[in-house]
């Protein structure tokens, strides 16, 4: 028969500490006490929603008032007696620092009950026992990103990634190696299809921009690539997948291959190409690429159009920050790939809402980037 092993843990913003000590199999968790104030209640559901559905029991306590230290320890102290007897463990890394403070202070006054407090460094993927001359401990427990942005009130439905045949691949390298003579095209490209119609494969050119030589250059490109035809008066998209390839598609196609080729190498555990995010209120979101480092999560968004008009990057920057905090925590890590330089002022921008940028030219080296940034 299984031994039963209590878990109490400190509901916070930050979900993914409480949910890999309470996943991770050495832990051997059956029961989970979620200490929660009532302004985390949100939080709390969620993870009470994951923990279920890996076959835990759970309990939800709510704190009375979260400023009140004895409030706080009396609390505890009746979960003791609750629990009087069992293996219990404390992740104390969420929480407020005062209920933090308050349950060591509880465990620290009640040694008989053998509770075990703990720290999770989710950079390290480590569990910090907080007891004298205990080694810290390697987390086993590896989660997907279902459980990991479901614990944040998320749903993910994840896209199968088609292969990119070898045209593809050869037109991305082409693209990514000559970002200074395709930019002005690319922007010519991208203002076509938008003009057009929603769903029209079939676009007409005017004569200027029929005639223009770098647009046609492009256009080789393209039909080489077996993305377009070309017609009388214009060009045709063999699909409309790759009408959404050429329009934009194909920088989170390379970024994605990118984290592709450096999941092992780094250690990536799950990732996703274009994942459709929803709410549990109904909100949907589309992410370009994300994936679970460390457990921590990064997102990425690309893009090919035009980001120096009027506040057009401040507000793709401003936006990315916002994702990153509602989806995935105050721990999520954000990067914008675009194949447009940024002014000095958006880049300052970017450093301050702790955005990673790899513009222009940069995307020669997104290897190199990529794998800096995820090692900081």
């Amino acid at each position: 028969m299984k031994c039963e092993h209590v878990q109490i843990m400190l509901v916070s913003e930050q979900a993914a500490a409480n949910l890999t000590a309470a996943l991770d199999e050495t832990m051997g968790v059956t029961h989970a006490v979620l200490l929660v104030t009532a302004k985390m209640q949100v939080r709390a559901n969620a993870l009470e929603r994951v923990l279920k559905e890996t076959g835990r029991t759970v309990s939800v306590v709510t704190l009375k008032n979260e400023k009140d230290f004895d409030d706080i320890q009396n609390t505890v102290i009746d979960l003791a007696d609750e629990h009087d007897g069992k293996s219990v463990s404390v992740n104390l890394t969420g929480g407020t620092k005062l209920m933090a403070l308050a349950v060591q202070n509880t465990i620290l006054l009640q040694p008989e009950r053998q509770w075990r407090p703990f720290y999770v460094d989710i950079d390290t993927d480590t569990i910090i026992w907080l007891e004298p001359k205990t080694d810290a401990q390697a987390l086993t427990h590896t989660p997907r990103l279902a459980h990991y942005l479901n614990s944040y009130g998320f749903a993910v439905e994840k896209r199968p990634v088609p292969p990119l045949v070898r045209q593809r691949e050869n037109f991305l390298d082409d693209l990514v190696h000559n970002v200074s003579s395709l930019e002005k095209p690319i922007g010519q490209l991208n203002w076509c299809i938008q003009e057009a119609p929603k769903d029209a494969v079939k676009i007409d050119l005017d004569n200027r921009l029929a005639d223009d030589p770098n647009l046609n250059v492009l256009l080789d490109k393209l039909e080489t690539a077996g993305l377009i035809r070309r017609t009388s008066n214009g060009i045709q998209f063999t699909s409309h997948d790759a009408k959404r390839f050429c329009h934009g598609g194909w920088l989170e196609a390379h970024v994605y291959r990118v984290v592709e080729q450096l999941s092992g190498p780094i250690g990536i555990r799950d990732k996703a190409l274009n994942p459709e995010v929803t709410a549990f209120n109904g909100t949907k979101n589309e992410l370009d690429v994300v994936f679970l480092l460390a457990n921590r999560l990064h997102v990425v968004e690309c893009k090919t159009s035009r980001l120096d008009q009027d506040t057009k990057a401040n507000d793709v920057l401003f936006k990315l920050a916002e994702n990153c905090r509602r989806v995935g925590g105050i721990g999520t890590r954000g990067m914008l790939a675009t194949y447009r330089q940024l002014r000095p002022a958006e880049k300052q921008l970017a450093n301050a809402l702790g955005i990673e940028c790899v513009a222009g030219a940069e995307l020669k080296r997104l290897p190199e980037k990529l794998k800096n940034w995820t090692q900081r």
